[in-house]
């Protein structure tokens, strides 16, 4: 039977630099910081009999470069992109160009509150943005088949929304 316990070295590791590394990726990313510290480690462990130390400073450098290096895929993978979870400031994206009446943005504000934020991310990407199902997929690292099934569901849920809303007759076909 093996001991899937790290050696004495990698905890001692562990204590003197984890709550600095969190310390650094909360300042750049507070929602998802646990997550990036403990994939820190997770990484320092798997690739652990292949590192080699001359120096205790190593050690701390190759942590935060390692931290920096997770930060840097991650604002890769949301690619700048701020993904709205507001419905209203989607809605204005929406129709910026138009110009609706006032009972046309609240039976489309009605609309998007119904929906998931993931629901409301995708159509935002693709609809409102343009992006590709592939392009939304690579932004929220799904697949884009489930891009497509997440935007098909949305829609579907807006639609069964709104044919039951007395008001929607004035601007859904029943068809």
């Amino acid at each position: 039977m093996t001991d899937h316990r790290p050696p004495l070295d990698f905890e001692n590791l562990y204590r003197a630099y984890f709550r600095r590394v969190l310390a650094l990726l909360i300042k750049y990313a507070p929602s998802e910081a646990e997550d990036l510290a403990s994939d820190v480690f997770m990484r320092t462990w798997e690739r652990w009999a292949r590192l080699t130390w001359t120096a205790e400073a190593e050690q701390g450098a190759y942590l935060f470069r390692a931290a920096r290096n997770l930060l840097i895929n991650r604002h890769r993978r949301l690619n700048g992109a701020e993904f709205v979870e507001d419905p209203d400031t989607m809605l204005g994206q929406m129709v910026a160009g138009d110009a609706p009446d006032l009972i046309e943005r609240a039976f489309m504000r009605e609309l998007l509150r119904v929906l998931t934020p993931r629901q409301v991310q995708v159509l935002d990407l693709h609809v409102v943005r343009g992006f590709t199902h592939a392009e939304v997929g690579r932004r929220l690292g799904v697949k884009r088949d489930s891009v497509t099934k997440i935007q098909r569901r949305a829609l579907r849920h807006m639609q069964k929304y709104a044919l039951s809303d007395p008001m929607a007759s004035n601007f859904v076909s029943r068809a």
